[in-house]
């Protein structure tokens, strides 16, 4: 009888055993799938402008911005700047306005406008003293048939190598309502 006691333990290790195993194994097999998922593309609406993300972005409440996206590690800030709340300036072309932005917003450190793929933006880094970090602000602007656009992709500095090509994706799938 005492036989049968220890054999049926035994199973009964190597029956938790393989449970353990199986259920890690689900477990990793669902993070993967997971983590999978987060990459696909997204699009998010707002205003009459669509930019196609990831499933990692979750849409942000902000009443500095039109919109605003966070993945953890890239955020997507977006404003629309309607003609008919800028009077002259809304018969600017594309560069005229992003000149007037650079100069009006960076006075004392002038940035200088670039272009890339079709894509009109401009580039700068700031150092947040309070948590001692620097972020990577790339800005992306856009006209559209009512409004300027205005869209800020910001990450650590530390990661922008990693996000360029990213970043540049992301702000190629900006499209309009016409």
């Amino acid at each position: 009888m005492r036989k049968y006691f220890t054999e049926l333990t035994t199973i009964r290790r190597v029956f938790s055993r393989f449970a353990v195993i199986a259920l890690s194994l689900l477990l990793c097999v669902s993070l993967v799938a997971c983590g999978a998922k987060s990459n696909e593309p997204k699009s998010f609406s707002v205003g009459g402008m669509t930019i196609t993300l990831t499933a990692e972005f979750k849409e942000m409440k902000s009443n500095q911005y039109t919109a605003s996206y966070d993945s953890g590690e890239v955020s997507v800030m977006v404003i629309k700047e309607k003609f008919t709340t800028l009077g002259k300036l809304a018969g600017c072309t594309l560069e005229e306005y992003a000149q007037l932005a650079l100069e009006t917003n960076r006075p004392d450190d002038p940035l200088t406008l670039q272009r890339k793929d079709g894509l009109t933006y401009f580039e700068y880094e700031y150092f947040y003293a309070e948590n001692e970090e620097a972020y990577t602000y790339l800005i992306v602007l856009y006209k559209s048939s009512d409004a300027f656009w205005v869209v800020q992709f910001v990450t650590l500095s530390e990661n922008m190598t990693e996000y360029r090509s990213q970043i540049f994706e992301w702000a190629k799938s900006v499209s309009f309502a016409e």
